[in-house]
């Protein structure tokens, strides 16, 4: 810090694109200054947008505050989902590898948006909005652990299943299935939803269970390639 308190005290600087590995960085706008005599750099960065694999994050604003090879991101507000996302992030720069932790809480996100997120829009299409955080860490390009969950608003919404092959797993545990009940099964008004997120070996799993005046629907969702390598 010494070193570089030396050379920079305050800077401004604009990113018109920036990519890493599968992150990409677009009209980035970050500026700092250092504050003595703690020797804490400080400052804010605006991305316009933030995209990694098929999520985006657009308009973040977050404040970060860099001291003993210690960065703070404070995540004030950005667009994810159709929703609202916050959170605070750390990377521990002190030693080799890298780590890094966080907490990352969303507002009102959007069902056909998280479908696309998570690959599911082909097969089914649904309808409500979702709150709820998610916690992680990792070492480098590898989350070691990611827990979290994602609960419905109490206005509920609607699940349609386009996917036949999924109706008929469904339907394998009706006894007298027929065309009404398939179409029953396949439209389906929730009350209460809930979304559990974890690790499952390395890929992303998600359980998706909704529950409502005709019964309850349950899904795992896998998340194959969304972690770093």
């Amino acid at each position: 810090n010494n070193k570089l308190a030396d050379i920079l005290e305050e800077f401004n600087l604009t990113l018109n694109e920036l990519t890493y590995k599968n992150i990409t960085l677009t009209s980035t706008d970050i500026n700092g200054n250092l504050s003595r005599p703690d020797m804490v750099y400080s400052g804010g960065i605006f991305a316009e947008k933030l995209s990694y694999e098929k999520i985006d994050f657009l308009d973040m604003m977050s404040k970060f505050n860099y001291s003993d090879n210690i960065l703070n991101l404070n995540i004030k507000n950005a667009i994810f989902a159709g929703g609202r996302m916050k959170g605070a992030i750390t990377i521990d720069l002190k030693k080799s590898p890298v780590s890094y932790q966080g907490d990352l809480f969303f507002k009102n996100l959007g069902s056909s948006d998280l479908m696309v997120i998570f690959g599911m829009d082909k097969k089914m299409d649904m309808s409500g909005k979702w709150n709820g955080e998610i916690h992680f860490s990792g070492i480098l390009y590898k989350i070691d652990n990611i827990t979290g969950f994602l609960t419905a608003d109490k206005r509920g919404g609607e699940l349609i299943i386009k996917d036949k092959a999924m109706v008929e797993k469904i339907m394998s545990g009706v006894q007298s299935a027929d065309e009404k009940i398939s179409e029953s099964l396949s439209h389906h008004d929730y009350k209460q939803g809930n979304m559990s997120i974890g690790l499952d070996n390395n890929s992303i799993k998600i359980n998706l269970s909704l529950s409502g005046d005709t019964g309850n629907r349950k899904f795992d969702i896998y998340l194959h390639d969304f972690l770093f390598n």
